[in-house]
């Protein structure tokens, strides 16, 4: 009896040390950002391609741009990148980063653009676009 009663109270004295495997868990609220600047949500127009439905959101650091790429006209458009230009309020250049589409875009299609940096651009004022043929 005398054992059993030294086992048991090794086990509970190990389950007081370790905490009974019960991990306390950290549940920090993810900083999330969605950037609601006129001249980051805008419909742009670049040549005959259209960027529309455009959201900015940051998630602890983390930023990404999501966009409607549409062409308009009734040829295809050959748009394999394009570049993304966060700039700030003074207008001045805060980063910039590729977008890619694929090839080409057909006369009236459209194509949803995910772009993603680990850079924090959740303060920029505007987005441009510069097509690269």
């Amino acid at each position: 009896m005398k054992k059993g009663l030294l086992i048991l109270s090794m086990i509970f004295a190990l389950a007081l040390a370790t905490g009974c495997g019960c991990a306390k868990k950290d549940k920090t609220e993810p900083k999330v950002n969605v950037n609601t600047n006129k001249g980051v949500i805008e419909d742009k127009k670049v040549d005959s391609i259209e960027f529309t439905k455009t959201s900015l959101v940051t998630v602890d650091g983390v930023s990404t741009l999501e966009t409607k790429v549409t062409n308009n006209t009734k040829e295809d458009y050959q748009l394999n990148a394009y570049k993304i230009i966060f700039k700030d309020k003074d207008g001045k250049e805060i980063y910039s980063m590729p977008g890619y589409v694929g090839t080409k875009i057909k006369a009236g299609e459209t194509k949803y653009i995910k772009s993603t940096t680990n850079y924090d651009v959740s303060s920029a004022y505007s987005v441009e676009y510069e097509v690269k043929k």
